[in-house]
């Protein structure tokens, strides 16, 4: 298997339905944004991580559409599990 030169990120937002339209959100995105990794690396990263730990003090924060757009508190991130380990034999630390 081989690498690509970019790192490609694709996210949608609203509803896909034709039928069942969300009167306050009547909207349907697909966006795309491709960077070359070295680009990526060297700038988008690093301003992400600035803008992070500017306003939350810290660069673990999920920056959600939903969050944004309705001006709630920022996201966390889901808490991981360890490899092999099942949702009973893990206790949070």
């Amino acid at each position: 298997m081989t690498c690509s030169d970019c790192i490609i990120y694709v996210d949608e937002s609203g509803k896909h339905s034709l039928t069942l339209l969300n009167l306050g959100y009547p909207v349907f995105a697909l966006d795309f944004c491709i960077f070359w990794k070295g680009y990526y690396i060297e700038s988008v990263a690093l301003w992400l991580q600035e803008f992070k730990f500017a306003h939350f003090g810290q660069n673990v924060t999920v920056l959600r559409e939903h969050e944004i757009r309705k001006r709630k508190a920022p996201g966390r991130p889901r808490a991981v599990r360890p490899i092999g380990s099942t949702p009973q034999s893990h206790s949070p630390q």
